[in-house]
Parts: C-alpha cells; sequence; structure tokens
C-alpha cells in the first residue's frame, strides 16, 4: 500500500502533499460541456476550471449504472475486474479502493454525497439491514453528508442529511419523495417531472453538499481527502424555481434517432427489447425538448455550486494545494435512439467529462517549465485511470522518483488503470490508447427480464464496446443469439447503420476484435498474479 512518507526530494522542496477533492456528476454526459463545444450557457465554472487545468476530451467510465462506474472509477479496475456488475451487487471487501489507499497514507477520507456501494455480505451479520441497501458508503470513507441517488429505491437506508437540513431551516417533509415534489411514488416517470422543487435554490440538495464540503475544508492546514459526489444531472429532473427554465426548450437540439422506434428496433433485438420497457424510453406525455432542456437547466444550477466550491477554496488561499478531479459517473441518452438513462453500448451513456487543476504540482514538478493550464489531451482516458492519478500525485509529492506513471510494488497487476498526472506535470509517461473500452452487464437476477425476452442465460447478458477515432464495435457474451454491431463513426457518428456484416468492413473489424481481445487478456488479472513464490523470498515481485 501507499504509506506516509515526508518529501526529500530537492528538485520540489516546496510542494507539501495535495488536497485532493474529487469531484463527481450523476449522469453529465460529455457534450454538455462549454469548453467541448455546447453551445448553451450551462458550464462557465468548469469552464473556467479546465481554462486553469487540463482536459481529457475523449475520456470515457468504464461501465453503467452508477454503482458499477463508481466501483470502477475508485478501485482502478475494469468490471471484469471488481465485477460489482450492478447497482447491489456487492463490493468484495478483498479489493483495493481509493478511501483504503488514502488512510494507508495518513489521509481522512470524507464523502460528500455516495458512492452507490453494496457491502460483502460475508463480513455481515444475516440480519444486518444493510445486506440489502446499494447507498452505503465505500469502506474507508468517512460519512461528511449524504443525499440518496434514486428516488424510492433505498432512500430509507441512505442517511440523507439533506432532509435534516431542511427540516433544520424550517422546511419539514416527511421522506425525500415529497422533498422533491413527486407524488405518485408507483410511476417511475413522475421523477421526470420537469417542474421545479418545492424548496428554494439555496436549500437545493446541491446546495447542501456543497455548503457542508466548505465548512469541512474551510481553515484546515493539513492535506485533506473529499470526494463530492452531486447527484444532478440525475433524476428527478426537478431544480429550484430559480433555476426551472434556465434554458428555454426551443434552444436545445433535437435527439440523434431513427425515424421512428421500429426503425431503431431495427438495429439490435437488445435495442428492440429496450424500446419496450416504457421506464427505457423517452417521456413522451412531457415532451422531448422540454426533457432535455430541464436537464440543461441542471447543469447550468450544479455547475454554480460547484463554482461556490472553487471559489472557498480560493478565498481561503487552498487553490493551489488542491488537486481537483472533475468527472461524471456516465451519461445519458436524453432521448437518442429513442431512450433514456445510460445503457447498452451508446457513446452518449459513456462519454463522460474529466478535468484535472493542480497549480503546485504542475509548478514545482520536473517537467514544471511547460505551461499546461488550458491543455486538452487528445487521446482516450478512463476512469480506471483516475486512482492511479491520485496515488502519483501523493508519490511525487513524496520525492519519490516512479512518481509519473508506475505504482508502489505492493499495488502492482492489481490495478488496470494508468496514471494521467504526467499530462498536468508536463512530462507525459502513460501509455497512450488508441481506442477506449466499456462494459455493460444487463443480467437480472430478480425479475429475468431480459433473459426472458432474448432467450438468454445471466452470464450471456453483457457486452463490450471498443471505441476508436473511426470504429465503434460492439461483441456481446450471448453470441450467437446477440449478433456483434459495427460503426463507422466517420459516415455515421450516431451509430444507426451496422455494418458488422460489410465485407468492406472486415479488416477494420479483425483489427478490433483482435485488440478487444489483447485487452481482456492484458486486464484478466488477479492480486497475486505477478508475485511468485521462491526459497529467498516465499512471495516476491516477478518485476
Amino acid at each position: 500500500m501507499v504509506t506516509q512518507q515526508h518529501n526529500s526530494d530537492p528538485s520540489s522542496p516546496n510542494l507539501r502533499r495535495p488536497n485532493v477533492l474529487l469531484v463527481t456528476f450523476d449522469q453529465w454526459r460529455a457534450d454538455h460541456l462549454g469548453f467541448l463545444g455546447c453551445p448553451l450557457p450551462i458550464t462557465p465554472n468548469v469552464d473556467a476550471l479546465a481554462a486553469d487545468g487540463v482536459t481529457f476530451a475523449k475520456h470515457h467510465t468504464a461501465t453503467a449504472p452508477c454503482g458499477p462506474s463508481r466501483t470502477s472509477m475508485l478501485t482502478g479496475r475494469y468490471l471484469m475486474g471488481h465485477r460489482a456488475v450492478n447497482n447491489g451487487t456487492p463490493l468484495s471487501a478483498e479489493l483495493p479502493t481509493l478511501p483504503r489507499l488514502m488512510q494507508a497514507a495518513g489521509y481522512d477520507p470524507v464523502l460528500f454525497g455516495y458512492t452507490d456501494t453494496t457491502l460483502d455480505p460475508r463480513l455481515l451479520a444475516p440480519n444486518d439491514p444493510r445486506r440489502s441497501s446499494w447507498e452505503q458508503p465505500m469502506p474507508g470513507f468517512r460519512a461528511g453528508a449524504a443525499t440518496g441517488d434514486d428516488v424510492g429505491v433505498n432512500v430509507n437506508t441512505a442517511a440523507d442529511t439533506w432532509l435534516e437540513w431542511l427540516a433544520e431551516h424550517g422546511h419539514r417533509f416527511s421522506d425525500v419523495w415529497s422533498a422533491y415534489g413527486v407524488a405518485d411514488q408507483s410511476d417511475p416517470s413522475s421523477a421526470l417531472a420537469g417542474r421545479p422543487g418545492p424548496y428554494p435554490a439555496e436549500l437545493s440538495p446541491a446546495a447542501h453538499l456543497t455548503d457542508s464540503t466548505i465548512e469541512y475544508v474551510r481553515g484546515r492546514r493539513e492535506p485533506w481527502c473529499a470526494h463530492v459526489t452531486y447527484l444532478q444531472p440525475h433524476p428527478p429532473f426537478v431544480l429550484p424555481e430559480e433555476w426551472f427554465g434556465f434554458i428555454d426548450a426551443a434552444d436545445v437540439a433535437s435527439p440523434n434517432r431513427s425515424t421512428d422506434r421500429a426503425a431503431e428496433a431495427a438495429i439490435h433485438p437488445l435495442l428492440a427489447t429496450f424500446l419496450l420497457i416504457p421506464q427505457l424510453t423517452e417521456p413522451s406525455e412531457w415532451g422531448n425538448a422540454g426533457w432535455r432542456a430541464t436537464y440543461a437547466s441542471m447543469i447550468a444550477e450544479v455547475d454554480h455550486q460547484f463554482g461556490r466550491l472553487l471559489d472557498a477554496l480560493d478565498a481561503d488561499g487552498q487553490a493551489d494545494d488542491t488537486l481537483v478531479i472533475l468527472t461524471s459517473d456516465h451519461g445519458e441518452q436524453l432521448g437518442d435512439h429513442w431512450l433514456r438513462h445510460k445503457l447498452g453500448w451508446f457513446p452518449e451513456s459513456y462519454h463522460v467529462p474529466l478535468v484535472m487543476r493542480w497549480p503546485a504540482g504542475l509548478r514545482t514538478s520536473a517537467g514544471g517549465n511547460e505551461s499546461t493550464s488550458g491543455k486538452v489531451v487528445d487521446t482516450f482516458t478512463e476512469h480506471v485511470d483516475v486512482l492511479p492519478t491520485i496515488l502519483d500525485a501523493l508519490a511525487l509529492a513524496d520525492g519519490s522518483p516512479a512518481a509519473t506513471g508506475s505504482m508502489s510494488s505492493e499495488l502492482d497487476g492489481q490495478l488496470d488503470g494508468h496514471s494521467l498526472l504526467g499530462h498536468l506535470t508536463g512530462e507525459p509517461t502513460a501509455p497512450s490508447r488508441s481506442a477506449a473500452h466499456w462494459e455493460w452487464d444487463f443480467r437480472d437476477p430478480v425479475n429475468r427480464l431480459p433473459e426472458a425476452a432474448l432467450g438468454l442465460q445471466l452470464d450471456q447478458c453483457s457486452l463490450v464496446a471498443r471505441r476508436s477515432d473511426e470504429w465503434l464495435t460492439v461483441t456481446f457474451s450471448g453470441a450467437p443469439t446477440m449478433p456483434p454491431l459495427a460503426f463507422d463513426l466517420a459516415s455515421d457518428p450516431t451509430c444507426h447503420l451496422d455494418r458488422s456484416n460489410d465485407p468492406d468492413a472486415a479488416p477494420a473489424l479483425l483489427e478490433a476484435a483482435r485488440d478487444t481481445l489483447a485487452w481482456r487478456l492484458r486486464n484478466t488479472r488477479g492480486p497475486l498474479v505477478n508475485h511468485l513464490a521462491t526459497t529467498a523470498q516465499p512471495a516476491s515481485p516477478t518485476e
């Protein structure tokens, strides 16, 4: 594990250990960022962070939905490695995690929000109520403030300090449903309300997390670690009246989709199944433009709250010494392919923001002669890179000569990602990916809905997607029932024309298949794979 050390490197005498501020928004797709070309005026504060830091323009999450994606980010492992495949699938207690590693490094990691973690039931008593919850904090985090993830799902087990905070300010609600103004708990579409919430802007869930985080970091002089996880722009699509209608429905783009649902369904059997499920299709009773406008307005509100957090760091003199990492767990379909939520193989669900800033580390590092402020990295990066980057920032401050791309020997073979710290310091050393990969597991162990609809077994309900600059290819574990997919992104950027059976595409598809297989082989690992028992040292690293 990473251990606490003193900085003895004379080349960086003024570099203290960084504060770590990891900010994760929920369901924010990358095309809703001003600095990446979004025409809507919704991200001035994130844009300012990008101007001062480094943007990773081709960043992709490793999986969806919320719990599996956050697990990949906080363990540095692909879905195939951590196997917490869905919200409610337990996280093995054996895996190294960000909060545990930060504890070992001498930090006190604090969580403001949620990680959507289901605890390892092997460590819990049979009657422990946490066995049935997927809204537990990942072990190692100390609770700062919490808001529940999905309205009506496990809210009774979420430590929802937002309700307590509302009551302290004279706004009492019986539960999270009523706090959001969602009346019909039996109707999933009611969470797509598209209306103002019954609370003022200064008491919104995002304001609560921001105020709580500011209170925690203000005045701290020892290095700290805070993981802030804003719920917005995740459903319910409810926001304060002051922000409701910030973006007009007339100003949003139309969704990318086939002319009708039948044409969309013809692309693939899994997509046809999606379109039969009301909870996965766009809310026709609301209207797509109003929905997309409300989504954009929600981003504007949380961008404002994020800006307050950055301003507080500036005012307290902590901005220079704080490594800020901003990202999202996954995207949102927003009516593209006639769908909503996060699912399937669609880039709209997996291409997400990633921006980093660490002024002190940039100035005092060996590569600090090159300014990286405003830099845009145009190679593929993934959520599994976040944890190695944070650990390497600690190593750099501790004077480690291996702080630009390699991990401590005790983690060798356990992390799938690569440190991106060199992009901040001007010395990029991480391997450059030719493509991003993501996985999605759609098994339903309880109701067996996709299994019944498609004639599949549980272990046949998964896919892996590979996205290069030229192609998006998709392979299913349920083949041949589930045929592969291939989309030429140059001629078909919205992924509507499957070319998997096109002879002219065969060379590109063979290359993609070989690369995906090699990626899978490289990242099928275990905690002891790079160790070897010898007579000299019973369990020594092989490298």
